[in-house]
């Protein structure tokens, strides 16, 4: 399935491609110029995102470990994720936080089991946590795909 949406993507960047090849024949450098730095570089880098949704405490993060290999991201009897993970590929098991201010600011990997409900803010606190982002070496990530594990619906 992944490999039909790999194909796919490939094909619209070389049709892409192929249209800032014809703007610049016919003299529009500036669009051919904004195709190719804009578009065609944001398809080469688009990722496949499977964004995981559910009630709380049905087994959403459970599921995303399971597709990692590794329990890389908490989980329990009572309901855990407490913000928006975003896992993508990494050489190695990296952390970041994103604010609802823009700020992102580097965590250890090994405080990514602290980003759950009832645990304390990290010092200094700043402001609300919008999402953890966290790059990991698991073989479906190479791939272009991005998990999303996200905490219960009806949470």
């Amino acid at each position: 399935m992944l490999d039909s949406f790999q194909l796919k993507r490939l094909g619209v960047v070389d049709a892409v491609s192929e249209l800032a090849s014809v703007a610049d024949s016919v003299g529009a450098r500036s669009v051919a110029a904004r195709v190719r730095d804009s578009i065609v570089q944001k398809l080469r880098d688009d990722r496949f995102n499977l964004v995981v949704v559910g009630e709380f405490n049905h087994g959403k993060t459970t599921l995303v470990n399971a597709l990692l290999g590794a329990n890389v991201l908490p989980v329990g009897v009572t309901p855990t994720t407490a913000v928006i993970h975003e896992i993508s590929w990494g050489d190695t098991p990296s952390a970041r936080t994103e604010y609802d201010s823009g700020e992102v600011k580097e965590v250890p990997f090994d405080q990514v089991r602290f980003f759950a409900l009832g645990n304390p803010a990290p010092e200094p606190d700043p402001g609300p946590v919008r999402a953890l982002l966290v790059r990991y070496p698991a073989p479906l990530l190479r791939d272009h795909v991005n998990l999303v594990d996200t905490p219960g619906v009806n949470d």
